[in-house]
């Protein structure tokens, strides 16, 4: 048995499963990260309005 992310237990037939997973972790975290970045994008042009 191969032991996937977070202890998810996955057999030698089904390792598409963790590839799912761990592609599927990935495009969460670009999202949280593009969420930020968007974010202190948004606080700075409203800075910017205040300074004006």
């Amino acid at each position: 048995m191969e032991l996937c992310v977070k202890g998810f237990e996955i057999s030698d037939n089904f390792p598409f499963l963790c590839l799912l997973f761990s592609v599927w972790q990935r495009l969460e975290m670009l999202k949280t990260v593009s969420n930020v970045y968007r974010n202190d994008i948004i606080k700075k042009w409203l800075l910017a309005d205040e300074m004006i």
